[in-house]
């Protein structure tokens, strides 16, 4: 998941995060973590969910994903 607008003289911000379930990740403040951190490039690691299945949570955050099974 990424945000667009930064321009190429600030830090880029990379995140990685083995959550096992975005679900339940979710339910423990992952959105909170985010909101705070504001990473610009997140990455999860070992996602059960499918696509649709994503939290409202996370879309909520205008972030852009791609999937990749």
């Amino acid at each position: 998941m990424s945000r667009r607008g930064k321009t190429g003289d600030e830090p880029l911000r990379v995140t990685c995060w083995n959550v096992n379930g975005v679900r339940s990740a979710t339910r423990k403040g992952l959105v909170n973590w985010l909101q705070q951190d504001a990473p610009d490039f997140f990455a999860l690691q070992e996602v059960r969910a499918l696509p649709q299945q994503i939290p409202a949570e996370l879309t909520a955050l205008g972030l852009q994903a791609h999937w990749e099974p």
